[in-house]
C-alpha cells in the first residue's frame, strides 16, 4: 500500500509540474478573448490607467465604487463643475468580494468624504470570476490578497489564467492590448462610450443572490462606516426589469441610503444605452447631472 501511495504523489506531482510548464510554454496560444480558460485581458475596462491614476491622488470629496455600471455612468467632468472632486474605482464585473480588495487598498489612501457604492443587482449573483481576471490582469503587483482570491476561487480559468499572468509580469512581457474604438479613457476613472448600440432588450431576471456575495457587501458598508464615511447605495439604470424587484428593494433600503434610478421615467429610452445595461455618453451625462445635486447635500462640511 505504501509504495503505491508514494508513486501515486509522484504522479500527481508530475502532472502537477507538467501541466503548468504547459499552460506557460502555450498559454500565449490557447488564449482567447471570450470563452477562454486563459485570459490576460489588461485593457479591460481601462483599469491599468485607473489604477494608475489612483495611486497618484488623495483627499476626494467622493469616490465610486462598484462594476462596470459605475466607471460607465459618473462623468468626472461634470461632477468637477459641480465643484466636486470625484473618481471611480469601478472595474468590470466587480463582486462585493473584489471590492473588498480594492477598498483595503485604497480606501485610506483616497480619503474620500463620500462613498457612492454602485450595487447592480447581478453581481450579487455571481461568482466573481470575469471580476477577478480582470484585476489579475491589470494589477502591476500581484500581493497576497489578490493571490488568496485566485486560489479561492475554484475555477480553472483564473488558476490557467494567474499562472500566465505570473510568467508575463516575470518576464517582463507586454500584451498586446486592443482598446474598443468607440471608448475612451477620461481622467478620474470614467470610460466615456458614444453611439447608441441597435441591442435587442433581455427577458427580466429573478434576483437570486449568493450567501458570499451578501456577506461580502456588508462587511463592505461596515468597513467604510468604521472609517466614519458615510456611503449612499445606487443603482444605476439598466432596460430590463427583476420580477422580485420588491425584494432587492427592501435589501438596499435595509442596509443603507438607496436610491434606484431606473424609476427614472426618461432612462426607458434606448437613446441613452449602448446596450441593453450600460449607459452611454449621453446617457451618462444625464444620470451625472441627476445625482451631482444629491451629492452636494451628503457631503460633510468638515471630515476629521
Amino acid at each position: 500500500m505504501r509504495p503505491f501511495l508514494i508513486n501515486l504523489f509522484f504522479f500527481i506531482l508530475f502532472g502537477l509540474v507538467a501541466y503548468i510548464i504547459a499552460v506557460l510554454l502555450f498559454g500565449d496560444i490557447l488564449m482567447r478573448r471570450t470563452n477562454a480558460n486563459i485570459m490576460y485581458e489588461p485593457e479591460s475596462g481601462f483599469n491599468e490607467f485607473r489604477f494608475s491614476e489612483a495611486n497618484k491622488i488623495k483627499d476626494l470629496d467622493v469616490l465610486f465604487i462598484g462594476s462596470s455600471h459605475s466607471y460607465r455612468s459618473f462623468d468626472p467632468r461634470i461632477l468637477n463643475e459641480y465643484g466636486l472632486k470625484t473618481f471611480n474605482l469601478g472595474t468590470s464585473s466587480q463582486t462585493h468580494i473584489q471590492t473588498n480588495y480594492i477598498l483595503n487598498e485604497y480606501l485610506n489612501k483616497l480619503n474620500p468624504k463620500l462613498v457612492v457604492y454602485e450595487v447592480y443587482p447581478v453581481t450579487f449573483m455571481s461568482e466573481g470570476v470575469e471580476s477577478t481576471l480582470n484585476l489579475l490582469s491589470s494589477r502591476d503587483n500581484i500581493d497576497l490578497s489578490l493571490v488568496k482570491m485566485s486560489l479561492t476561487s475554484s475555477n480553472l480559468a483564473v488558476y490557467n489564467s494567474f499562472i500566465n499572468i505570473i510568467s508575463y509580469k516575470i518576464l517582463s512581457k507586454a500584451p498586446k492590448n486592443e482598446y474598443p474604438i468607440e471608448e475612451k479613457y477620461i481622467s478620474g476613472g470614467y470610460v466615456e462610450t458614444l453611439g447608441t448600440n441597435n441591442f435587442d432588450y433581455v427577458k427580466d431576471k429573478t434576483w437570486s443572490p449568493k450567501k458570499g456575495q451578501l456577506s461580502a457587501f456588508e462587511s463592505n458598508l461596515s468597513l467604510i462606516k468604521s472609517h466614519n464615511i458615510p456611503v449612499i447605495l445606487v443603482e444605476a439604470p439598466y432596460t430590463y426589469n427583476f420580477t422580485n424587484r420588491t425584494d432587492i428593494d427592501r435589501y438596499f433600503k435595509d442596509k443603507g441610503e438607496f436610491y434606484n434610478f431606473n424609476e427614472k421615467s426618461v432612462f426607458k429610452n434606448k437613446y441613452y444605452f449602448k446596450d441593453y445595461h450600460h449607459l452611454n455618453k449621453r446617457g451618462a451625462s444625464l444620470l451625472t447631472n441627476t445625482i451631482a445635486p444629491l451629492l452636494k447635500t451628503k457631503i460633510p462640511d468638515n471630515k476629521n
